[in-house]
């Protein structure tokens, strides 16, 4: 084989190579340049161009300052070779935050990472960009979610036309509702009336249409609101004007319901009681009994059971009841009996459902109300509304409180 055709095959396959080094790094998804030490771009793959809006011709008259400025503010030219030296700034290899401008001016979040390599005894530097846009708004919107619905306040927000746009996770439970079932709906035919209770239209001192009218922060006391289960509570709100500019979009409202803030003193008192209770009783049971009477003396409740969960069996056992002392007819007798005398499995009745949920159950009124099957009894006896409540030690739940009344 002559010396000339051994030549042009080498080269054939050298530039096949080149190529194929090409292909991969105008194919590679994140962005890819190199710079030599002066930080000048020669080097910008089509990714590149994507991310910064840059061709690689004006990419290639350049210089990595001007895509990341914040990372080299305060370092002039001349300074450029040390710094890849410094520790401090750069760390070769590693993931680098920054804040990177396009050439619109506009900016994005990326990470950059450095690496260099030796061509003909002079130092160059590889740098690939990753736009992390998508990454930062997930853990925007994860983060505001999660404060969102930790708020121990109901969150709303209504368009223009009086339509629930959004609802928070707490403000939904104190209306008795499932975030999902209140967008979309109308706010004032669902929720907002005025206390005089005669129209489901708003008049001429509506606080939200006052909100909207001049687009002011409004706060209001004592406003009736309608739950789901047809009832009016009497809450404390707050609109807030959402504006581009002097145009009002929609407004946001908070709110917290008033019947159920229990007073200070009260609550310190109950909670002083039941310790003195529980420390100088030498029977479960009897705490219990004496626990459910001073939950249900103080907070107005006329009738109570605990139950037990029995970890071996999965099924809740009453172990503890209570009745206000007025309470003396037949089908109240009747009802604690058919209580005492039943077995509830996870899931099932008001006591399993607490105990599966792992958090509070309210029943306003439970006539109607599928999973009780105590019902028949219940409306004999005059109970329309309970309440069930977890009993933790530690992280595990051992019981489920239970409290009525004959109030809807």
């Amino acid at each position: 084989m002559a010396i000339s055709q051994i030549v042009f095959e080498g080269k054939s396959q050298f530039s096949k190579k080149e190529n194929h080094l090409a292909a991969v790094f105008n194919c590679s998804l994140e962005g890819m340049l190199t710079i030599d030490q002066a930080g000048n771009i020669f080097l910008f793959n089509s990714t590149a161009e994507k991310l910064f809006g840059y061709s690689n011709s004006e990419a290639t008259e350049k210089n990595i300052k001007d895509l990341v400025p914040g990372l080299f503010k305060g370092v002039h030219n001349g300074h450029f070779k040390s710094l890849w030296d410094s520790s401090e700034t750069i760390k070769l290899g590693s993931a680098i935050e920054v804040n990177a401008y396009r050439k619109d001016g506009t900016k994005f979040p990326a990470y950059f990472t450095f690496s260099d390599y030796w061509l003909d005894k002079e130092r160059f530097f590889s740098v690939t960009v990753k736009n992390i846009s998508e990454k930062k708004l997930t853990e925007a919107k994860r983060l505001h979610e999660i404060i969102f619905d930790q708020v121990k306040e109901g969150i709303l927000g209504i368009d223009l036309d009086g339509k629930i746009t959004f609802i928070n996770a707490i403000g939904a439970s104190l209306l008795g509702y499932e975030v999902g079932e209140l967008k979309g709906r109308s706010f004032y035919s669902t929720i907002f009336h005025l206390k005089t209770i005669t129209s489901k239209i708003p008049g001429d001192d509506h606080i939200i249409l006052n909100a909207i009218n001049d687009g002011e922060n409004k706060t209001a006391k004592d406003q009736i609101f309608l739950n789901k289960f047809g009832s009016f509570i009497s809450v404390d709100l707050k609109a807030y004007p959402v504006k581009e500019g002097n145009k009002v979009l929609g407004i946001v409202i908070t709110f917290k319901n008033n019947e159920l803030l229990v007073d200070t003193d009260l609550r310190t008192r109950i909670f002083f009681e039941m310790s003195k209770v529980i420390s100088q009783s030498l029977s479960w049971e009897k705490t219990i009994n004496q626990t459910l009477q001073l939950i249900g003396e103080n907070l107005q409740w006329e009738l109570a059971n605990y139950w037990e969960i029995d970890s071996e069996k999965l099924i809740l056992n009453c172990l503890g009841q209570w009745k206000a002392s007025y309470l003396r007819s037949k089908a109240i007798l009747k009802f604690q009996k058919i209580s005492n005398n039943m077995i509830f499995t996870k899931g099932e009745g008001l006591p399993g459902e607490v105990w599966n949920k792992g958090q509070p159950v309210w029943i306003s009124e439970i006539a109607g109300e599928k999973n009780f099957p105590r019902e028949p009894f219940g409306i004999k006896a005059g109970l329309h509304s309970v309440l069930g409540s977890p009993v933790y030690a530690g992280d595990q739940i051992i019981g489920v409180f239970e409290f009525f009344s004959s109030t809807p």
